[in-house]
């Protein structure tokens, strides 16, 4: 438990960020892969993708936190833990999504 305003902890936090690779289907629909949180989601065009991938990050951020003791205790998902309060302290999917540069995927 921390007690501090939550606008030291957003200032913390400003570093974090999200990189999301982003591919083109054959049926043209595009799919965003989240690099720092094991995530992808798929939308009609690059923007619904986005959407998606916005709520995709908050429910994870919310199960983590509802969950906690789970999460921070698996070595593949402790990293996540500033990535997750960033998200909290946000609470809002388009301020999430801002949050997201999109690059190329790799094939």
């Amino acid at each position: 438990m921390v007690l501090t305003d939550v606008n030291i902890i957003k200032r913390m936090l400003e570093a974090y960020r999200f990189t999301a690779e982003e591919y083109v289907e054959d049926d043209s629909s595009v799919t965003l892969s989240l690099e720092e949180i094991d995530l992808a989601d798929n939308g009609t065009d690059k923007q619904e993708a986005l959407d998606r991938l916005s709520a995709s990050i908050l429910e994870y951020a919310e199960d983590y936190y509802r969950d906690f003791e789970l999460f921070y205790s698996a070595p593949n998902r402790k990293k996540h833990l500033p990535y997750v309060m960033k998200v909290l302290s946000l609470n809002d999917v388009k301020k999430i999504g801002e949050l997201i540069e999109c690059r190329p995927g790799k094939i």
